[in-house]
């Protein structure tokens, strides 16, 4: 349905209601002063075209001084060398690809940029480098709007926050959200005590000697075709480096490491996604031709689910094909039972993911890994656009589910402090080379 704006609202560009211009005066009076910055760069950027041509189109001016720009812009968010404008989007990572948004944006000279949710897939180095980018525009006098759910970020960068929920604005503050003073509405204060809660929870324990689920041996890893940032040479080098790993039962394992450092490319490998890797890996149980016996759940639950299928369908397409014995009525029971084991009722049957949230997509999502009965599931930054509350909430309920359907978890994070709290042990991965992480 159309959105409809009250007859009463107002929104003043100096002495101008843009809400009685027509489209066109908007348009010329948003130019130089307002940009955006998405909040996923993948699918903002063309992937046909190189990202500094896709800079080049925003500034004035012949080829030369086109180039000359971009590079300035680059070097104003920390993209130094060349080799960035000519690379591809796919050939860098995400914190790279932020930068060249921000770029982007940079380039009509705005006085405000719209950002949204900068920092939700992002490593902590790269989201320190984009924070401190941020807090430099503040001296040259450009402001940011930023829409986030990382309270911390708006503790950092934000001079006054707003807090929205179901489309109204329910509270409001300066400076730290923790230190408010005053009553609170409940929306609020449930992830203020996510906050919490993560913070005072004992971290799960390593445990005694299991039994092993996976051996990984002298694992290697390159991509095929060109090095991301030399074009002209194909590529030698690796990205996963002689991994050595071992997985037991029931364990939940925690993957930790920065943007690009091969994190992402070791969980598609036990994901069964990545084949023609050098090493061996090794399973105590049969995989089978279809990999069933691993689920592996990407990061974008929006992505991941089909537009036109309700979850009933989703479901049942998978239960159908896992086991075609089951009669439509045993199909229908088990639906309603991994639906309940998620968390969700009866009244999600047949809402397509348009009509859900993202922590509720996330849910359908594990439904749909669960029905298959695996022995193992991969969570690639599956958690790392979702509040903090919906975090801790998913997290509880997948502790409980290792125990309800024997189950080996493997978590993907850039987020250390959440991964410490409900992992059994922890690994990160730097370079592509393996490392321990003490608890």
């Amino acid at each position: 349905a159309e959105a409809t704006i009250s007859k009463d609202a107002q929104i003043w560009l100096s002495d101008y209601n843009m809400l009685l211009g027509s489209t066109r005066q908007n348009r010329r009076l948003y130019r130089g002063f307002l940009s955006s910055m998405p909040q996923n760069p993948l699918l903002a950027l063309n992937p046909t075209i190189r990202c500094g041509d896709q800079v080049a189109e925003v500034l004035p001016g012949k080829s030369k001084e086109k180039v000359a720009g971009v590079l300035e812009l680059f070097k104003r968010v920390n993209l130094i060398g060349s080799d960035f404008y000519h690379a591809y989007p796919h050939q860098i990572s995400l914190g790279q690809l932020q930068r060249v948004c921000l770029a982007m944006a940079l380039a009509s000279n705005p006085k405000l940029i719209l950002v949204d949710e900068p920092f939700a897939s992002l490593d902590p180095e790269n989201t320190t480098i984009l924070m401190d980018l941020f807090r430099s525009l503040q001296d040259d006098h450009i402001s940011s709007l930023m829409i986030t759910h990382d309270l911390h970020a708006t503790e950092y960068l934000t001079d006054k926050w707003i807090w929205l929920d179901q489309g109204k604005l329910v509270a409001h503050g300066r400076g730290s959200v923790f230190a408010t003073q005053g009553s609170l509405p409940t929306s609020v204060t449930n992830v203020l005590t996510a906050y919490q809660r993560l913070e005072n929870r004992s971290p799960n324990k390593e445990e005694g000697k299991r039994a092993t689920l996976i051996v990984l041996h002298d694992i290697s890893y390159k991509y095929p075709g060109r090095n991301p940032l030399s074009l002209r040479a194909k590529s030698s080098n690796y990205v996963l480096k002689n991994v050595d790993l071992e997985i037991s039962e029931g364990e939940i394992l925690g993957i930790v490491g920065p943007s690009g450092s091969g994190k992402s490319t070791l969980a598609k490998i036990l994901g069964g996604l990545i084949t023609g890797y050098e090493g061996s890996m090794r399973s105590h149980q049969t995989l089978g031709a279809d990999y069933r016996f691993v689920q592996y759940i990407m990061q974008d639950a929006a992505t991941a689910l089909p537009p036109r299928r309700s979850v009933y369908q989703l479901l049942k397409d998978v239960i159908v094909n896992r086991f075609p014995e089951q009669s439509l009525d045993q199909v229908k029971n088990s639906v309603n039972a991994v639906l309940a084991d998620v968390g969700l009722d009866e009244s999600y049957l047949f809402k397509s993911r348009f009509q859900m949230s993202g922590g509720e997509k996330q849910r359908v999502i594990l439904a749909r890994a669960l029905v298959i009965h695996p022995k193992m599931i991969v969570l690639d930054e599956s958690l790392s656009a979702l509040d903090r509350d919906v975090q801790l909430d998913i997290l509880n309920m997948l502790t409980e589910l290792v125990e309800k359907y024997s189950l080996t978890l493997i978590l993907v994070s850039h987020d250390h402090e959440l991964l410490n709290k409900f992992t059994n042990r922890m690994i990160e991965v730097k370079n592509g080379v393996l490392h321990r992480v003490s608890k």
